[in-house]
């Protein structure tokens, strides 16, 4: 074959080969050096860019898709702590106001002492010993006035705790006063004065005892009724702090855990947006080397075309008409190898 249109022949696609090793030289394209070096050069690189950016605009939106559920999951779980913040606070002060309640009825509740020297000073004090009016009608009077600060000791104190107790649904809803205890016993004699000092000591000693024992069995049935009220408050005041403590226990518990799951849905999250970052810029590399790719085509096509037209006006009559042939064929190679 003629050595001058075999080199025209040899050099047909080289401007495809320098545009094409240009191109992986400066962006990277693996497996394109793998390609054949022909009209489906260019096509081949704009299919792997193409491709690739499809894939990557596919990776993204499974990216985006997969990061929206995470942000769904991250508003669910912070709303569900909120959630949960508030319904156990509004549960604990619940308890608590319970809890409040019982202690101000034990705070209402104290039992009455039995204790005998206690009991004396009380009868000593409102029944005294007057030698100097020896009169069953004062001893009586005494007696009067013992009863009343007995019952005006007790029963308005009584009443509250009754009406506080029903209130909480604690002890018997029948039960408003204190159970009869018979009064103590008057003196009655037809003559009012104790003309002989030892029948006013005597009488005055049987009243304090008679007295003393109405008092003590006063207390006693004030405490007897009283007694069931205070346990049973204590007790419902213990569960209600047990309550509180497991209710405690269990909203640490559930914060925990629903802390924990947003944790990893919010570390998820940041994983995805890092990686989405790094698709992203590949995405976006891969675009901005696909819309070079036909400049580095263009350019070579161009020098080529340039070579050939040298030929064409500088060169011999063979390669005058070489050059004329081959730049037909480069146009038709440019339309056919060079398509967007």
């Amino acid at each position: 074959m003629n050595p001058t249109l075999m080199n025209f022949h040899k050099n047909r696609y080289e401007w495809v080969f320098q545009a094409k090793q240009e191109f992986i030289d400066r962006f990277g394209c693996p497996g394109a050096d793998q390609l054949d070096v022909n009209e489906q050069s260019f096509s081949r690189l704009m299919k792997f860019y193409k491709d690739a950016e499809a894939a990557s605009r596919l990776a993204l939106e499974q990216h985006e898709e997969k990061t929206k559920e995470y942000e769904e999951l991250i508003e669910r779980n912070k709303a569900l702590l909120d959630q949960e913040i508030s319904e156990a606070e509004q549960q604990y002060q619940e308890i608590c106001s319970k809890i409040n309640v019982h202690d101000l009825l034990l705070s209402k509740i104290e039992l009455k002492s039995t204790e005998p020297g206690y009991i004396h000073e009380i009868v000593h004090e409102v029944i005294p010993y007057t030698p100097n009016h020896r009169k069953a009608s004062v001893i009586n009077r005494a007696i009067e006035n013992l009863e009343q600060r007995i019952a005006e000791e007790l029963e308005p104190k009584l009443r509250e705790i009754l009406q506080e107790a029903d209130r909480i649904k604690i002890g018997s809803e029948n039960l408003s006063h204190l159970p009869y205890i018979t009064p103590i016993p008057r003196l009655e004699q037809k003559i009012d004065s104790f003309w002989l000092k030892s029948n006013y000591e005597k009488a005055a000693s049987h009243t304090r005892e008679l007295a003393h024992e109405w008092v003590t069995a006063m207390y006693h049935t004030y405490n007897e009724v009283l007694a069931p009220i205070e346990n049973e408050a204590r007790e419902r005041k213990e569960e209600l702090s047990k309550e509180a403590n497991a209710l405690k226990s269990a909203t640490l518990e559930k914060r925990k855990k629903l802390k924990e799951d947003l944790a990893v849905y919010e570390q998820r999250k940041a994983e995805l947006e890092e990686s989405y970052q790094k698709v992203y810029d590949s995405w976006k590399q891969y675009r901005e080397h696909a819309s070079q790719l036909v400049g580095h085509f263009i350019k070579h096509w161009m020098d080529y075309k340039n070579e050939l037209e040298q030929f064409l006006h500088n060169g011999s009559t063979e390669e005058r008409w070489l050059a004329s042939k081959y730049l037909e064929l480069l146009l038709q190679d440019g339309e056919k190898i060079i398509t967007i």
